[in-house]
């Protein structure tokens, strides 16, 4: 690029609306149609200080993100209510197998099986790996492979996690809400969470029969050392709820409400939920 006025041609960048360019020790900025010039060496030093150490921010964010969605992929972050107990207390005493299978573009699909020994219903966690994207999508498949009805399943969550932060990190909850003719449709929302002041988001929001609100299936928590994306595949009445509790960020997703018995061979699944 060879800007008029300067006898040699420069090798040109553009940072946040400048260009930039050196003639021999001197930085020149052109913003617009004026030119401003600089000192190099003090430019330079300036900005490998800063872009080293937003490199480094985003590598150490990268890996925290990395280790979370580990955490995630490697524990059991979901839950459900069987026979009137909730799966953390019984789960580990249940029969486990595993399979694996690769997929196109990379990915990997892992399924892990619990089966009760005595009603052998079948809880089926599916989780796709995205290792180029630095993602994970996670469903439940509950299969009733016994011969008699099934207790009283509810409250079914593929998502059910506690993320642990430091009491001073600060949580904004990003979300957006969806259409319902009105002004507010589609406006994006910043909510900072405390632990007086959960925040759940649904499909339809409905106050005394009436249908008040709706949200689109996207959030974004957002903490000073990383953060966490979610999508959530469903057609019906899904929902997300984020609270914040002395220990850190407690996420719940899937379909707001369940309640429900399985006749032998009945299938069911839960929303996905992707996370990134």
């Amino acid at each position: 690029m060879i800007w008029p006025g300067f006898d040699r041609t420069l090798t040109a960048h553009s940072i946040y609306g400048l260009s930039v360019g050196r003639v021999g020790d001197t930085m020149v900025v052109k913003r617009g149609c004026r030119i401003y010039p600089v000192f190099w060496r003090l430019f330079l030093a300036n900005f490998i200080v800063i872009a080293g150490s937003q490199c480094l921010a985003w590598g150490q964010q990268n890996a925290r993100s990395k280790e979370l969605l580990h955490a995630f992929e490697q524990g059991t972050p979901f839950s459900f209510v069987y026979g009137g107990k909730p799966a953390a207390s019984f789960l580990s005493s249940w029969k486990k197998s595993e399979t694996v299978h690769p997929l196109a573009d990379g990915r990997t699909l892992r399924t892990i099986t619990y089966q009760d020994p005595v009603t052998h219903l079948e809880v089926s966690r599916e989780i796709t790996l995205f290792p180029n994207a630095n993602a994970m999508e996670s469903m439940l498949t509950l299969h009733n492979a016994g011969t008699q009805d099934t207790p009283i399943l509810e409250n079914i969550l593929p998502l059910d996690a506690e993320i642990a932060l430091p009491a001073a990190d600060a949580v904004t909850f990003h979300h957006v809400h969806g259409s319902v003719g009105s002004l507010g449709d589609y406006v994006p929302v910043d909510k900072r969470l405390d632990a007086s002041t959960p925040v759940e988001i649904a499909h339809y929001i409905f106050e005394n029969g009436q249908h008040k609100d709706t949200f689109l299936p996207f959030f974004n928590a957002q903490w000073a050392s990383g953060g966490l994306i979610g999508a959530i595949g469903w057609t019906g009445q899904w929902m997300v709820k984020a609270d914040r509790s002395p220990r850190g960020l407690e996420l719940k997703s899937g379909q707001q409400m369940t309640n429900l018995t399985l006749h032998p061979g009945e299938k069911i699944r839960t929303p996905r939920v992707l996370q990134a």
